[in-house]
């Protein structure tokens, strides 16, 4: 094969790969399957977000379950317009988040809604590309206490 095509490929192979962890990403997180969830990261990945720096698997895992477990009933992670720059065995990139979660009981009315950003590395380890690096910067909400 053609060495030129042989890059080519990888370059959608890796890119396909990419997207299909930040699926899983969302899917498990709205499954609550925290587990799941914390395996998209590299064990000494750092996750920073609105209630602070999480360092390593265990701690992202810990943290983020106790804090999202039981403060919504369903939620929904949409993520948008992510783009990959691979650079051989890392990559960097870059998502829009759109996140909507109900708050109690069936009112379907009573929700949070938020927009966001999101910043990864990656690393590809010799099963699959995991998330290195995390970053989620909410950029607005509709919260009362704005």
């Amino acid at each position: 094969m053609d060495k030129d095509l042989e890059n080519r490929l990888r370059r959608i192979e890796d890119e396909m790969a990419l997207q299909r962890l930040i699926n899983v990403y969302h899917k498990t997180a709205d499954a609550f399957d925290w587990k799941g969830w914390s395996e998209c990261f590299a064990e000494d990945a750092v996750f920073v977000n609105q209630f602070g720096v999480h360092r390593g698997r265990q701690e992202i895992y810990d943290r983020c379950r106790k804090r999202f477990g039981t403060v919504f009933r369903v939620f929904q992670h949409v993520i948008v317009n992510a783009c990959f720059d691979i650079a051989g065995d890392t990559a960097s990139g870059t998502g829009n988040l759109l996140f909507v979660g109900l708050r109690e009981g069936n009112r379907k009315n009573h929700y949070f809604l938020a927009g966001g950003r999101y910043e990864w590395a990656f690393v590809r380890t010799p099963e699959a590309w995991i998330i290195k690096t995390g970053t989620l910067t909410f950029l607005w909400d509709n919260s009362t206490s704005n």
